[in-house]
């Protein structure tokens, strides 16, 4: 007899992977959307508003004039875009993750074609794994364009970062030469060491000195937790939730929280921001949480990674238990891994087909 209520601001819930593939044509956004509602069925009570307060102390959630008392909360409210305060990126750079952000980039895309700047670039401020798959099916949609339209562009698609490496996460040098190769080969510039200072309506500002001409800026650059007013307020200096061994919220009772707005040290260093330490941690929480309700031992969470894929247009690079795999065969891994991350077997399938014809 366990009541489970999920608060989110809205209806639907943007599956991000696969933004890339909306971007390229392969998929419609309604293909990446998933009404909570409807998936979700009747056993797990949906409230689409946005949360005021959490208290804690009271053991209450306040929202649009309302609250309800909880026994247990995990709160796993994500990220956003973090700006690191450089001047003009919130105004003038492009939102990924928003439904309305991926149609923006097809519209930009084929203007930029029409009015044909001199010098003109998409450029893409970071070099992770988002930044080079948005950049790849950004050029890969200027070329289809091109093609079908048959126009001679001198339009460039240029990644940004300020460390002097691409993919900062991963630990693995033979994967960063194979995509290193691959952007090469897709004629994507990169500029490594170089630091954004500023960003405007119709260029980026490098180092301080250099300008780049551009009107499309999509950031890639890193995140910074949603924010959340709590009663006390227990967040770190950088927004996240410190959580102990169980995921636990340490100073507070019967709550937990998972996911980019959670700090879990292991080894002595934070947990990065990847979807399936979210996934995992969701899985011992709703085991920790039956077992205390039981009187139970809790279990401690541990990360460790399944793997790494990176899809670049038509081919992919994938690391699974150290066994390196690139070209098609790795493109067809990713396209599996995430249609069957679709709710139902009938929208799995229909995403794979898309996906794959």
């Amino acid at each position: 007899n366990i009541d489970v209520t999920l608060f989110n601001k809205s209806e639907g819930f943007l599956f991000t992977p696969l933004i890339a593939d909306v971007i390229s044509g392969k998929l419609k956004k309604r293909d990446i959307i998933f009404d909570i509602k409807k998936n979700l069925g009747s056993k797990i009570k949906a409230i689409n508003k946005e949360v005021d307060k959490v208290d804690f102390q009271k053991k209450k959630i306040y929202y649009d004039s309302s609250n309800i008392e909880y026994d247990y909360i995990i709160i796993a409210i994500g990220a956003k875009e973090n700006y690191f305060g450089i001047d003009g990126a919130k105004e003038n750079c492009l939102k990924l993750k928003t439904v309305y952000g991926t149609n923006d980039i097809q519209i930009r895309i084929q203007e930029a074609l029409i009015d044909d700047k001199k010098e003109n670039s998409f450029v893409v401020v970071g070099a992770g794994a988002t930044g080079i798959e948005l950049a790849v099916e950004i050029k890969d949609r200027i070329d289809y364009y091109k093609k079908k339209t048959k126009q001679k562009s001198n339009l460039k698609v240029l990644i940004i970062d300020g460390n002097d490496k691409i993919l900062g996460p991963i630990n693995n040098d033979k994967i960063r030469s194979i995509v290193m190769k691959k952007l090469l080969k897709k004629n994507i510039d990169i500029k490594f060491n170089s630091r954004v200072t500023k960003i405007t309506k119709n260029y980026v500002e490098i180092n301080g000195n250099e300008k780049i001409i551009t009107d499309n800026v999509f950031w890639a650059a890193g995140v910074k937790p949603n924010t959340i007013l709590t009663e006390p307020e227990i967040v770190d200096k950088s927004g996240h939730f410190q959580v102990n061994e169980y995921l636990k919220i340490k100073g507070i009772e019967n709550a937990y929280s998972i996911g980019d707005c959670a700090s879990f040290i292991q080894e002595d260093k934070p947990l990065p921001d990847f979807a399936q330490v979210a996934v995992k941690q969701a899985k011992i929480v709703s085991y920790n949480i039956i077992n205390e309700i039981k009187n139970k031992n809790l279990k401690k969470f541990h990360y460790n990674s399944e793997g790494f894929i990176l899809s670049m247009g038509n081919t992919a690079v994938a690391e699974v238990k150290g066994i390196i795999i690139s070209g098609k065969l790795a493109w067809i891994m990713h396209k599996i891994v995430y249609s069957i991350k679709r709710i139902g077997l009938k929208n799995q399938i229909r995403t794979f087909i898309k996906l794959i014809f």
